[in-house]
């Protein structure tokens, strides 16, 4: 948490990436939208609200369970996914081992015109403290921008 409150840019966010939000990853898309960032931005401290978020589910996620963010959340549309138009902006880079497959769940920032990060969970075998497998939820970002266009925002 002390690492996350000290990203004052985008550049210090991504250069402690992996020590503040250790179950998360960057794909490169996500990655240079960060570093652009100057950290001045209205919604900057929005998005470090929702790596949290993402970071926390993350580490209370258990087998079995759904995995849920506790910030404004949901999947993209069928519709939108499908849209020959509006389904392609959502192709984002797919850092491995997750499916590169189109990017439906996202958070919500909230205010002005309503930012979004989008994200995949995926469950993976790790080893734990005892040296016996487990499986633990990583979480990989793929999108951190404004709104994009869907079949009913465009």
């Amino acid at each position: 948490m002390r690492i996350a409150a000290a990203c004052k840019s985008g550049t210090v966010l991504v250069g402690s990436f992996d020590d503040a939000f250790p179950r998360l990853v960057l794909g490169d898309l996500a990655k240079d939208q960060l570093l652009a960032l100057s950290g001045a931005e209205p919604y900057f401290p929005q998005i470090l609200r929702h790596l949290r978020a993402l970071q926390r589910a993350a580490e209370s996620w258990t087998e079995g369970a759904g995995f849920r963010p506790d910030v404004t959340s949901s999947p993209e549309s069928n519709a939108t996914l499908t849209h020959g138009q509006y389904g392609p902006q959502r192709d984002f880079p797919t850092p491995e081992p997750f499916p590169q497959e189109r990017w439906s769940d996202h958070t919500k920032f909230t205010g002005g015109p309503g930012g979004r990060l989008y994200y995949k969970f995926l469950a993976v075998e790790a080893v734990a403290s005892d040296g016996s497998s487990e499986r633990v939820a990583r979480v990989a970002v793929g999108y951190v921008g404004p709104h994009l266009q869907t079949v009913k925002y465009h």
